[in-house]
């Protein structure tokens, strides 16, 4: 497990994330982040927000924005498929540990 930082940058306003969060990979990080941006961005100027995605060492990772509002590209639906089958299998090896 690695662990990722998600930083909020929202209209010129920073949340920097002190505690972050452990994730198997680079891809559930990422949906991770993108899950963040979309929540803020319901009822909000969806331009206004980023996540900026910080790896365990602080080096950043990456920059994401919302999802776009409207019908999804194929593409997109597998690669969502493939990070929940991966997020799933992660909370049942969690709960296996316990």
């Amino acid at each position: 497990m690695q662990t990722y930082f998600f930083d909020i940058h929202w209209n010129g306003e920073l949340l920097q994330d002190e505690d972050g969060a452990p994730h198997y990979d680079e891809g559930s990080a990422l949906y991770y982040a993108r899950v963040i941006a979309n929540r803020l961005a319901r009822g909000s100027d969806e331009a206004a927000i980023r996540i900026h995605v910080r790896s365990g060492d602080g080096r950043p990772f990456a920059i994401v924005s919302p999802t776009p509002r409207g019908p999804r590209a194929v593409n997109e639906v597998r690669v969502r498929a493939i990070v929940e089958r991966d997020l799933s299998r992660q909370r049942s090896e969690d709960v296996a540990v316990v």
